[in-house]
């Protein structure tokens, strides 16, 4: 998976950086996740740093980030990508998600704070058209190409 050089072109840097305040909201789960990991040594926990073909991706799975995606107000979730990290139920939902979840975080990279707001245009756009507001969103749909 990850490429053999490990240094941020300026463009990958300045979308890093254009997604941060999205990333920030997963920093703290990464923090407990990695204490939790640190201090029990679970093996059904993990914070890595993957380093994709396009950006430095954080990637999180343990109990606590399933327990969030299960309960997520819009329906459960194998796994969900806040900025520049990709929170999983575990490392198989991990796998079979990667390529969609690191769509989204090009595409936080691209549109930086305010991606939340064009998502959700786009699915209030979907709905208004008569699709339906997560399959037909604009954004799902080139995640999932």
């Amino acid at each position: 998976m990850p490429p053999s050089r490990y240094v941020l072109t300026l463009r990958q840097t300045i979308g890093w950086l254009w997604a941060l305040p999205l990333t920030a909201y997963a920093l703290p789960l990464c923090l407990v996740v990695a204490i939790e990991k640190c201090i029990f040594n679970k093996k059904q926990a993990d914070v890595s740093v993957i380093w994709s073909h396009s950006a430095m991706v954080i990637v999180v799975y343990s109990p606590w980030t399933k327990a969030i995606l299960l309960r997520h107000p819009m329906g459960s979730m194998q796994a969900a990508a806040l900025g520049c990290c990709i929170l999983a139920q575990d490392a198989a939902a991990l796998q079979r998600c990667w390529a969609h979840e690191r769509v989204h975080v090009a595409q936080a990279m691209r549109w930086g704070i305010a991606f939340p707001v064009a998502y959700i245009l786009a699915s209030v756009w979907a709905f208004a058209n008569g699709a339906c507001p997560y399959a037909d969103n604009v954004f799902e749909l080139e995640a999932d190409k």
